[in-house]
């Protein structure tokens, strides 16, 4: 479940986009070393994994590894049912049955055995279940997830820059306007716009990725800012610290990178230099990586 939560957040509103890349070079004089902010995505589909091998050898040069949250404190929290489910009363209470009962279809379709839950799960955590696709079955895990595991590998210093508590919240705020249009959709626009997000990802088109964002009926624009804008605000003032202490790779969705507030303008407004890394050889990180570090785990072990 812990990992859920970053799927939604994959769609955020953008406005404007800089350079067509997801490796960014952070530096600021007169400081020696320099950090790497990477745009990631939480998807288990294989057309993603095939990107740059450059970001995996800029990782091994920082020391500290920045992701949205902590994903390893996360799975201890998500155990617990306070996180996650309501305090009191059903969503019966909030929604009609036949909604429910869509929701409910919905949960079993994505995640097996959990339509249970749903008349009690906090709407956004449900949310972020309901985000989960079927085309999602391509890749041992997520992008996100690879990334955390590649840098606990390479013994860096993990830390989230927010709380799960936190994206929880956030994620509260779709209510149950959020739950009713996806329980209203029907249709097979998802999956197509699945496939093609999944497409401009792996082609590091984030304009493609920031008008989908704009354009997405199941939030509207108050809600995509609340996702989006507010959460870059924190995110920076938390990121500026490890920046500053010494070589950091920063690793958060890629619409994050995208928009009027986005987290590379936030980063020169406080004098920070922020250049695309561009070029440098693809491969299957699958298949070159994913293997290679945990065969060499289980030998260290």
């Amino acid at each position: 479940m812990l990992v859920l939560l970053t799927t939604v957040l994959t769609l955020m509103v953008g406005q404007t986009v800089d350079d067509q890349s997801l490796l960014w070079k952070v530096s600021r004089p007169p400081s020696s070393h320099t950090s790497y902010l990477f745009g990631t995505i939480h998807l288990q589909d294989s057309t993603v994994f095939r990107q740059r091998d450059t970001a995996l050898t800029l990782l091994s040069t920082c020391r500290t590894f920045a992701a949205e949250i902590h994903l390893d404190s996360a799975a201890t929290m998500m155990m617990n049912p306070r996180v996650i489910m309501l305090a009191s009363g059903t969503l019966y209470d909030r929604l009609d049955s036949t909604t429910v009962r869509r929701l409910m279809k919905l949960a079993d379709k994505r995640m097996p055995g959990m339509s249970a839950l749903v008349p009690r799960m906090k709407p956004g955590a449900l949310a972020a279940l309901l985000s989960i696709g079927e085309h999602e079955a391509t890749a041992p895990e997520a992008m996100d997830v690879f990334l955390w595991g590649f840098a606990k590998y390479q013994r860096r210093t993990l830390v989230g820059l927010e709380y799960v508590s936190e994206q929880l919240q956030v994620l509260d705020t779709m209510g149950v306007g959020g739950l009713q249009r996806l329980a209203d959709d029907t249709t097979d626009t998802a999956a197509d716009d699945l496939n093609r997000m999944i497409k401009a990802y792996a082609a590091e088109d984030l304009a493609t990725l920031a008008s989908m964002a704009r354009d997405s009926s199941l939030m509207d624009l108050d809600e995509l800012r609340n996702l989006n804008d507010d959460r870059n605000h924190r995110m920076v003032e938390r990121m500026l610290p490890l920046l500053e202490g010494g070589p950091t790779f920063v690793a958060i969705g890629a619409l994050h990178l995208t928009g009027d507030a986005s987290v590379l303008k936030l980063l020169r407004e406080r004098g920070w230099t922020v250049e695309p890394v561009v070029g440098g050889p693809r491969s299957q990180w699958i298949n070159h990586h994913i293997n290679r570090f945990r065969t060499n785990g289980n030998q260290r072990r």
